[in-house]
C-alpha cells in the first residue's frame, strides 16, 4: 500500500524534527561507519563482496544483501553468528546494504532483528567453494586493475584451524602433533600474498585437510590465479619459502611451469647445506657485513651483527635423486649483547653474486609480514573461529575474512585521517571494529519519510528543535526560564 511506503528525504527528516513533529527513533545496537561502506561502494570493492551467489535460493532474499549483512559481521569482527543479533536490529545498516525500509520499519517496531541469525547461516552453506573462489579472484583482478597490490615478491604461508571432533566437520583431516603428544583433527589454510611492508594483500588462498601438503594447496592456488587472474609469471617474479615446502621436484616445477624464482631456507638434514659450508670454511671468502635491529618475542629491540658469504652453483639433490641447481647465502649472524652466533643458509633461484643481503632482506619480509599477518586473521578477524561444520561454508566464511581484510587494509592507506580516527574509537571503547561511530535511523510516520544518521546529528536536532521552541514561547509572552522549562519538560 502506498500508506506503508517511507521515502528516503533527509531534508524533510531533518526539518520535522525541528519542528517538533513526531517520530519513530531506533538508535544503532553496534554500531556503524558509514564512511567506509559509502568508500566500499564508490570504490566498487561492495559489488564484489556481495556477488557470491548461492547454488540455490528459498527465502525469497536477495543474496547480495544477505552478503551484505556477512561482510558486517566479518568488519565488525564479530567471529561466530551468534552474535550478529545486534547487528540485525541496527535498522541504519540494515538499510545500508539492501534491505527494504519497510521491511526494517516494521521488524523495528516489533523489536525484532531484520532477518533471523539462521537465514544467515543457510546462506553461507548454500555457497559453493567454487563459488567463493571465484569471488576472490574477481577481487583480486580488480585490486590488479586499480594497481592496488605492490612489488613482485610474494610468500606462501600456511596455518591449521583445529576442531575438537572429527565426526561433525565435513572433509577435516588428521594428523600426529608430536608437540602435543596426540592426534589433531581439522584444516589447512594456505595464504599467499606479497611481500611488502606497508601494503600487504592477500592475493590467493585455499582450504584443505590438516593433514594436506602445503606445496598442493600452493600450486592449487597458482593454478587459480593463472586461470581466473593472468599468468603467475605476470604475477610474480620470486616466491619466498619456509622449510615446509622444501622438495627439489616441487623447486624444478615452480620453474619450469610457473616460471617463478624461488627463495627459501636450507634444511638441517640437507646435504647440500654441509657443501655450501664447507666451501665458505675452506675458501675463506670474504663477507658483507651489516648490522640490523629486530625485535624479539618480547617486544625489546636487540642488534645483531651479519656476515653474509655468496655461493653460486650449489648441486642440490633430493629425496629421490632429482637435483637442480640453486644459488646459496650462508649468513653467520651474531648478538652483540651476548656475543651467541646463529647460522643461517638460504636456497634461491635468484644470482647471489652481487647483492646476497637482497635474499636475506626478502626472507626478513616474510617473516615480518607472516607474523604480523596471521595474528590479524587470527586474533582480530576470528578467521579461525568457525561459523559451519559444511567444508563449503567454511571455505566461504575464510575467503570472506580473506577479502574484507584486504579491502580495510586498502581503506586504511586511502583514508588515514578516518583511519586513525578510527583507531582511536576503537581503543576508546576496548574493541576491535570498523564499526564504531553510534547511530540513528529516523522515521517520520506522518509524512512518510525517514534518514539515517549520526546520533550526533540527530542530538543537534534536537537543540534546534528546543531552541525554536524556546523562541516561539518567548514570543508569545513567557520568560525565558519559564520558556525552558517548558520545552524541556515537553521535547524530553
Amino acid at each position: 500500500m502506498i500508506e506503508d511506503v517511507f521515502v528516503l528525504d533527509e531534508k524533510k527528516t531533518e526539518e520535522a524534527v525541528i519542528s517538533g513533529e513526531d517520530v519513530e527513533v531506533y538508535e544503532s545496537q553496534y554500531g556503524w561507519n558509514d564512511d567506509l561502506v559509502n568508500w566500499l561502494k564508490k570504490t566498487g570493492f561492495w559489488d564484489i563482496l556481495t556477488s557470491m551467489q548461492p547454488d540455490k535460493k528459498d527465502n525469497g532474499i536477495n543474496p547480495s544483501v544477505l552478503n551484505g549483512v556477512w561482510v558486517v559481521m566479518d568488519i565488525a569482527h564479530m567471529g561466530r553468528i551468534q552474535k550478529v543479533d545486534p547487528v540485525l536490529r541496527d535498522g541504519r545498516i540494515m538499510h545500508e546494504v539492501g534491505f527494504n525500509i519497510h521491511r526494517v520499519h516494521e521488524r523495528l517496531k516489533a523489536e525484532k532483528g531484520i532477518i533471523h541469525r539462521d537465514t544467515l547461516r543457510n546462506h553461507i552453506k548454500r555457497i559453493s567453494t567454487c563459488e567463493s573462489r571465484e569471488a576472490f579472484y574477481r577481487l583480486v583482478v580488480h585490486m590488479r586493475k586499480k594497481k592496488l597490490i605492490r612489488g613482485r615478491v610474494y610468500a606462501a604461508d600456511g596455518f591449521e584451524i583445529e576442531v575438537a571432533s572429527p565426526d561433525s566437520y565435513e572433509g577435516c583431516g588428521k594428523r600426529w602433533d608430536p608437540k602435543k603428544g596426540r592426534v589433531v583433527y581439522g584444516y589447512k589454510v594456505e595464504i599467499l600474498f606479497n611481500v611488502a611492508d606497508e601494503r600487504p594483500r592477500i592475493v590467493g588462498i585455499a582450504v584443505g585437510p590438516i593433514n594436506m601438503d602445503e606445496r598442493v594447496l600452493l600450486c592449487d592456488i597458482l593454478d587459480g590465479l593463472s586461470a581466473h587472474v593472468a599468468p603467475v609469471s605476470q604475477i610474480i617474479d620470486t616466491l619466498v619459502l619456509d622449510r615446509g615446502y622444501w622438495g627439489v621436484g616441487f623447486f624444478a616445477d615452480l620453474r619450469e611451469k610457473y616460471r617463478v624464482h624461488i627463495v627459501t631456507l636450507g634444511k638441517a638434514d640437507l646435504s647440500a647445506c654441509e657443501d655450501v659450508r664447507a666451501l665458505v670454511t675452506f675458501e675463506k671468502r670474504t663477507p658483507t657485513v651489516l648490522r640490523v635491529k629486530k625485535k624479539n618475542n618480547r617486544g625489546k629491540t636487540l642488534a645483531y651483527t651479519r656476515e653474509l658469504v655468496p655461493v653460486q652453483d650449489v648441486e642440490v639433490v633430493g629425496e629421490n635423486g632429482e637435483s637442480l641447481k640453486m644459488n646459496a647465502v650462508f649468513m653467520r649472524e651474531i648478538r652483540e649483547s651476548t656475543g651467541e652466533v646463529e647460522e643461517t643458509i638460504f636456497f634461491t633461484t635468484l644470482s647471489v653474486a652481487r647483492s646476497p643481503q637482497r635474499i636475506v632482506a626478502y626472507y626478513d619480509s616474510r617473516w615480518n609480514i607472516e607474523n604480523r599477518c596471521n595474528r590479524t586473521l587470527s586474533q582480530t578477524w576470528k578467521m579461525r573461529t568457525l561459523t559451519s561444520r559444511k567444508l563449503s561454508a567454511i571455505c566461504a566464511q575464510i575467503v570472506m575474512v580473506a577479502m574484507c581484510y584486504n579491502v580495510c587494509r586498502i581503506y586504511e592507506e586511502k583514508n588515514p585521517r578516518e583511519a586513525e580516527e578510527t583507531r582511536a574509537k576503537m581503543q576508546e571503547r576496548a574493541i576491535e571494529s570498523f564499526l564504531v561511530d553510534y547511530g540513528t535511523i529516523v522515521f517520520v510516520p506522518r509524512l512518510r519519510v525517514f534518514a539515517a544518521m549520526r546520533a550526533v546529528r540527530y542530538a543537534d536536532l534536537r537543540s534546534k528543535r528546543m531552541a525554536v521552541r524556546v523562541l516561539s514561547l518567548t514570543k508569545q509572552g513567557l520568560s525565558l526560564e519559564e520558556a525552558i522549562e517548558q520545552t524541556v519538560g515537553k521535547v524530553t
